[in-house]
């Protein structure tokens, strides 16, 4: 197995204090899964934990092989994060179809951020396959004490400026807020409806049975 990012993932999540970030093709691994059940049961309360994924999966072996898994994984993660006083947001961006409907943005991008001082981006998705079977190649920067000022605040313009695209938003006080850690995922959850922004709640499909299963693990 090829395990170097899946430790980098979770090495970066056990160190959070405030805020994960993920922006993924997909969320189904297990690994990744289990150290945010990990997390948000041994932090204080108020961690925010925002995950922007594709509404849907693109083929119907990717719905088979990874949708249902998934949407039994953020399922779990948010009943985890209400019994332990978290946060958990999931998204997706859309914009207006020609006909006037609903067109999802496909999110192909591979990103996380912690704590506004640590993100990694490159190649590797979070499910079973890119954290352990897969070659990958991730880039990763981490701001450190006073020296990393700098790169801290690259790193939170980043995570601003995306999440200002993907709700298509960038007024003073939008970008502000977006720069928050406390409360960011009810900001959001305001900010998702489509008379004002482009950011969708995403409501998983849930498979009953998964979901019975993962309140085990």
């Amino acid at each position: 197995p090829v395990r170097e990012i899946r430790v980098l993932y979770t090495d970066a999540i056990r160190s959070a204090r405030s805020l994960i970030y993920i922006e993924n093709q997909y969320f189904s691994s297990y690994a990744v899964y289990r150290e945010l059940v990990r997390k948000m049961r041994s932090s204080p309360a108020g961690l925010q934990i925002v995950l922007v994924l594709p509404k849907k999966e693109q083929t119907l072996l990717e719905n088979i092989y990874v949708g249902i898994a998934q949407a039994g994984l953020l399922s779990s993660l948010k009943r985890v994060a209400r019994r332990h006083g978290h946060a958990v947001g999931i998204y997706y961006p859309a914009v207006r179809s020609k006909k006037g409907g609903e067109e999802p943005v496909f999110i192909h991008s591979k990103l996380m951020v912690v704590d506004d001082r640590f993100l990694t981006i490159g190649s590797a998705n979070t499910n079973n396959r890119s954290m352990g079977l897969d070659t990958e190649l991730n880039l990763s920067w981490e701001a450190r004490g006073e020296k990393g000022k700098e790169l801290a605040a690259s790193i939170k313009r980043l995570r601003v400026e995306l999440l200002s695209d993907h709700t298509g938003l960038s007024s003073e006080a939008v970008l502000e807020a977006l720069g928050r850690h406390d409360g960011l995922v009810d900001y959001l959850d305001a900010l998702s409806h489509p008379s004002v922004s482009r950011l969708r709640r995403h409501w998983m499909r849930r498979s009953r049975y998964l979901s019975r299963a993962l309140r085990f693990l």
